[in-house]
């Protein structure tokens, strides 16, 4: 868990589009370094459903990059 972030409306970005009006099964974005975090991260969309399955969000999960390649490193030989 991180801030809060300081972008509250997604709905104009692809990481949002994707998976909302295209209704992709999930949308994996580039990595890039998070101004609010400084850490370089992926963000991984995917669609929000209820239980008629009618569309009502994307969840956007951000994942740290530098922490996933730092722990990959770490196992033994």
């Amino acid at each position: 868990m991180s801030k809060l972030t300081s972008d509250y409306w997604q709905g104009d970005e692809d990481k949002f589009n994707k998976v909302f009006t295209h209704l992709d099964d999930y949308y994996f974005n580039t990595v890039e370094c998070d101004a609010s975090t400084h850490h370089f991260q992926e963000q991984l969309s995917i669609p929000v459903f209820n239980k008629n399955y009618n569309h009502i969000g994307v969840l956007i999960l951000g994942i740290d990059v530098e922490k996933m390649l730092h722990s990959t490193t770490n196992y033994p030989q």
